[in-house]
């Protein structure tokens, strides 16, 4: 027999209350929980399809510019924590680094994360001025320390052109 008027209402007031909004709001707020789940699931499968990551993987994509390795790459399905410890793997293998890494969050936002040595920052360079116009490149922008800087912005789409960027821009920092 279907439920009563009464034992719906019942379940759809505990439900709110289990997602922490009204009654009625709680049909949108689980379309909102699965379109995130389904979100999620397309992250961590295109970060599985990327293949290893690691500070020693990453090294294997740099070039040198001037003494200075530097690392210039998409790492799909990462967020921004994960790329701070990967730069941290960097630095410290090299002496001497530059590291930067773009990752896209579905289809509206892109997430870039910036490191660079000690001995660079002696130079007066600064991750925070390198982050900058690739932030600006993707629509968006950001800034952080001398040593790490994250930005984040809109129109994923231009990703590759926006590393294009960081890499002449980090050329130029070098005086390379």
């Amino acid at each position: 027999k279907a439920p009563s008027y009464e034992q719906l209402k019942q379940v759809l007031a505990e439900t709110g209350r289990q997602l922490s909004v009204a009654p009625l709001a709680a049909p949108q707020r689980i379309a909102a929980l699965q379109a995130e789940i389904a979100s999620l699931e397309k992250q961590l499968a295109e970060r599985e399809a990327a293949g290893p990551l690691s500070g020693e993987t990453l090294l294997q994509s740099a070039e040198t510019v001037g003494g200075v390795t530097v690392v210039v790459t998409e790492v799909p399905g990462v967020e921004g924590n994960l790329m701070r410890q990967l730069i941290d793997q960097v630095r410290g293998k090299t002496d001497s680094s530059a590291v930067l890494l773009a990752s896209r969050q579905g289809d509206d936002k892109v997430t870039l994360v910036a490191g660079i040595s000690k001995e660079l920052q002696a130079r007066k360079l600064s991750a925070g001025d390198w982050i900058r116009p690739v932030a600006a490149a993707v629509g968006g922008g950001g800034g952080g320390r001398p040593d790490m800087a994250q930005a984040g912005g809109k129109e994923p789409a231009r990703l590759p052109e926006a590393l294009q960027i960081a890499r002449e821009t980090i050329r130029k920092m070098l005086g390379a």
